[in-house]
């Protein structure tokens, strides 16, 4: 039996599962259906991940007026101004509403996420890598992960570790990960949703597997 990689983008597989009620994939189930689907025996499951950012009040200097205030994220480069100056400008301040209970919400939901992801560093073959998150303009946004996870394609490919490399991601920016790998003459098999996918990415892969609700319904997490 030929062996393989799988690598698992986390923060797309996490949007599906949101659309689906947070279904409680048992990963372990997932990577070793792919494999067996595939006719491969995985060497190891690669997962790239983000912890949660835990929000506090930061202290900055109005760009404007040059007086202390606080904001509920840093500041990233960015200009901002304290509330008089915002009020001056017309500018809306909503985005900088924040309170206490919000600190707490972020430490849960970081300490949950921490705990899954070192549930999945003791599955079998299992490694976890992180990335980061970013609070940019009031929305998060995952950083280096793609980085990472594209790195780990090409020199598995490169290297000759194993003939095919599975991938569950949906994001563009893989293209050239997998341009590197066929070109070192890895088989690249791309598990994503139809429905969420960038187009120029199906061009690129070898084979395409759709990953629906009814393939993964059938990998919960055992509660018996």
């Amino acid at each position: 039996m030929e062996k393989c990689f799988v690598f698992i983008d986390g923060g797309y597989i996490d949007a599906l599962l949101k659309k689906w009620d947070n279904l409680p994939l048992d990963y372990i189930k997932f990577s070793k259906k792919m494999c067996n689907d595939l006719n491969l025996e995985s060497i190891r499951t690669y997962y790239y991940n983000c912890l949660p950012i835990i929000r506090r009040m930061y202290k900055f200097n109005c760009s404007d007026c040059g007086q202390e205030a606080e904001v509920p994220f840093k500041a990233n480069n960015r200009k901002l101004f304290c509330d008089f100056c915002l009020e001056k400008k017309n500018m809306d301040k909503s985005k900088l509403k924040f309170s206490a209970e919000q600190t707490d919400f972020d430490q849960k939901l970081f300490d949950n996420k921490e705990s899954f992801f070192n549930k999945l560093k003791l599955l079998q073959r299992f490694e976890v890598k992180y990335g980061q998150l970013q609070l940019i303009r009031g929305e998060f946004k995952q950083k280096g992960v793609d980085v990472l996870m594209s790195l780990d394609i090409v020199e598995k490919s490169i290297t000759h570790q194993a003939p095919h490399i599975v991938i569950v991601a949906g994001d563009a920016d893989f293209i050239p990960a997998i341009r590197s790998a066929k070109a070192a003459g890895a088989i690249v098999h791309l598990y994503c949703s139809r429905n969420g996918v960038n187009r120029e990415l199906l061009y690129e892969v070898d084979e395409v597997h759709n990953l629906s609700l009814t393939y993964l319904d059938n990998l919960r997490i055992s509660t018996q």
